[in-house]
C-alpha cells in the first residue's frame, strides 16, 4: 500500500508541506516517492518532485495480485482498478519510464522487504565495470557488494571441485551418491547425515553431472577424500576470508564471502586461473590532467589452466544441463552456478563469460528466510541473464580458450567409460583429459586412483548395526545409524 498520505486540500494552501524526496529530478530509469493528485479507474496522475506525468493502470498490474492464504497461491484480484488501491494524496512508490515529449510516464513500485548487490568485473584485468551495494542509496547507505559478508552455500562448491582437478579427479570420475553419516565434533553421539536438495540418492555419478546437478552428498564425499585441511589452505588461495569452519559443513558453504571477494574468485576461473586484483580506481589526475596516481592490473596464479579450464567447463554444464539454466537465455558461451543457503535465507548466482564475471546477491540484512521456494537460480539468475544480456553486448563474450596440455576423448555419459574414437550414440560425449590423465577403456569407479581410506565408494546392505561401506582401499567399515544432525544455519548450503 501506500507509504504515506498528503491532505491535498493543505497541500494547495502551502505547497511546502511537500516533502522533497529527491535533490533533483527524478531522470528515466530512477526510482522515487511522488504523489498521486488524482486517480480514475484505469489512469492516476502522478508528481514527482518537479516532474509531472501518468500512471497507467498497465503498469500497475502486479498490484492486483493477492496470495490465497489457504493455498498460497497467487490469485487476481476481483475487479481490480487504480482506484481499488489509490486515492488522491496518497505517497507512493514509482519509476520513472520515460519522459519524451516532456509528458513523463510511470510504472508503480514498491520498496523491496530484501536487499541484494552485484558486482561486474574484467577477468583478466581487475577493472570493476560494475558495483550496486542496494536498492537504494537514498534509504540505506549500506554497500552489500563489499561489506556483506554472507554464506555463500552452493556457489562455493566449484572451489571444492577445482581442487579435486589438481588432485588427479577429472570431470569423468564416477562418485557413489549414496546414504553417508559422519561424526560431527568430538562427541560421538553427534553425526551428520548429508542429504541432496532433492532428499534422494542417485548411485554412481559423474562429478561433471554432480556439479551441474549441485549433489550435496558426492561434494561432501569429495571434502572427506580431498581433506579438509588442504581445502582450506586451498580455499584461501583462491580469495575465500580465513573464516572458515574445520568441519564437514564448509562442503556446503558455511563460510561468509562478499559479493565482490566471490566474483573475484569465480574471474580466475575465467581468467585461465589466474586471479587479479579488483580495481576500482584506474588512475587519478590533477587539475592539469597529470595522473598523480595509478592502479596497474595484478595477478597472481591459483591454480593450473587445466584445471581452470574443467572448472569452467563443467560450470558451462551447470547452465546447459543444470541448476543454472536460466543464464542459456544469453545464447552466449556462460559459466555459472546458484547458491543457496539453509532455510532459503541467502540468494546467490556467480557466473562469468570469456571476458565478464559478475555475480547477484538477494537476502534480508538480517538474516531470516527469503521464502519457500526462493533460490539462487530462481532468485538471482534472472537479476544475472538481464545484467549479463546489456554487457555482453557492449563487452562482447566468445568461446573459452582450451589450453594446450590435453585432449578431448569420448566417453560414455553414464558410466564415464572411455569409448572408441568412431563411437556414436546419445550416450557419447567429448571429455577433456589433460596428458597423463586419460582415462581407460571400462568403467572406474574412482577416477583411477585411492580416494581416501575415508570416502565410502560402495555401499553393502544386509547390516541392520548401521550402514556398511566399503572405501577405496576395500577396508570394510559400519558406520552406525545415528541421529544425524543436520539444517542449521552453520551447515551452509543446499542448492
Amino acid at each position: 500500500g501506500p507509504i504515506d498520505h498528503v491532505d491535498l486540500e493543505a497541500l494547495a494552501e502551502d505547497p511546502s508541506i511537500l516533502p522533497s524526496f529527491r535533490s533533483a529530478p527524478p531522470l528515466p530509469g530512477d526510482t522515487t516517492r511522488a504523489i498521486v493528485l488524482d486517480v480514475t479507474p484505469s489512469s492516476a496522475d502522478i508528481k514527482a518532485d518537479t516532474l509531472r506525468g501518468t500512471l497507467s493502470l498497465e503498469d500497475a498490474m502486479w498490484a492486483g495480485q493477492i496470495i490465497n492464504t489457504a493455498s498460497l497461491k497467487h490469485e487476481r484480484m476481483p475487479d481490480f482498478s487504480l482506484e481499488s488501491i489509490l486515492t488522491p494524496g496518497d505517497v507512493i512508490w514509482i519509476k520513472v519510464k520515460s519522459t519524451e515529449g516532456g509528458i513523463a510516464t510511470f510504472a508503480l513500485e514498491q520498496e523491496p522487504d530484501v536487499q541484494g548487490a552485484l558486482v561486474a568485473m574484467e577477468p583478466d584485468s581487475g577493472y570493476i565495470r560494475a558495483l550496486v551495494g542496494g536498492y537504494n542509496f537514498a534509504t540505506s547507505q549500506y554497500n552489500r557488494a563489499l561489506y556483506a559478508n554472507r554464506q555463500v552455500g552452493s556457489a562455493f562448491k566449484p572451489i571444492i571441485y577445482a581442487l579435486a582437478m589438481t588432485r588427479g579427479f577429472t570431470p569423468a570420475s564416477i562418485v557413489i551418491d549414496e546414504e553417508v553419516t559422519f561424526q560431527s565434533g568430538d562427541d560421538e553421539e553427534d553425526y551428520w547425515a548429508p542429504r541432496n536438495y532433492d532428499g534422494k540418492f542417485h548411485g554412481p555419478t559423474r562429478i561433471r553431472v554432480a556439479l551441474a546437478k549441485s549433489r550435496n552428498v558426492i561434494t561432501v564425499k569429495l571434502v572427506d577424500a580431498l581433506g579438509i585441511d588442504r581445502l582450506i589452505d586451498f580455499a584461501k588461495r583462491m580469495g575465500v576470508p580465513d573464516e572458515m569452519s574445520r568441519d564437514m559443513t564448509i562442503a556446503l558453504g558455511s563460510m561468509g564471502m562478499t559479493p565482490l571477494e566471490l566474483t573475484s574468485t569465480y574471474g580466475s576461473f575465467a581468467n585461465r586461473g589466474v586471479k587479479m586484483k579488483p580495481i576500482g580506481i584506474k588512475y587519478i589526475t590533477d587539475a592539469n590532467g597529470r595522473i598523480i596516481e595509478s592502479n596497474e592490473p595484478e595477478g597472481t596464479r591459483v591454480l593450473d589452466e587445466d584445471s581452470a579450464f574443467l572448472i569452467t567447463s563443467m560450470l558451462k554444464s551447470v547452465v546447459t544441463q543444470g541448476t543454472g539454466w536460466r543464464a542459456r537465455a544469453l545464447k552466449r558461451p556462460v559459466a555459472g552456478k546458484p547458491g543457496t543457503t539453509n532455510d532459503n535465507m541467502d540468494a546467490w548466482f556467480m557466473g562469468y563469460t570469456s571476458n565478464i564475471a559478475a555475480g547477484c546477491y538477494i537476502g534480508h540484512d538480517r538474516p531470516r528466510s527469503l521464502g519457500r521456494g526462493a533460490a539462487g537460480g530462481t532468485m538471482c539468475g534472472p537479476v544475472f541473464d538481464r545484467f549479463m544480456k546489456k554487457a555482453t553486448a557492449k563487452y562482447g563474450g566468445g568461446p573459452f580458450d582450451v589450453p594446450p596440455g590435453g585432449q578431448f576423448i569420448k566417453i560414455d555419459r553414464n558410466t564415464g567409460a572411455r569409448l572408441s574414437d568412431g563411437a556414436t550414440g546419445d550416450n557419447v560425449v567429448a571429455e577433456y583429459f589433460r596428458l597423463g590423465e586419460e582415462p581407460m577403456f571400462g568403467v572406474t569407479f574412482d577416477g583411477g586412483f585411492a580416494m581416501g581410506s575415508n570416502l565410502p565408494l560402495f555401499s553393502e546392505s544386509g547390516t541392520t548395526a548401521g550402514q556398511k561401506v566399503r572405501n577405496a582401499t576395500g577396508d570394510v567399515k559400519v558406520i552406525p545409524k545415528k541421529k544425524a544432525t543436520f539444517g542449521t544455519l552453520s551447515s551452509g548450503g543446499l542448492y
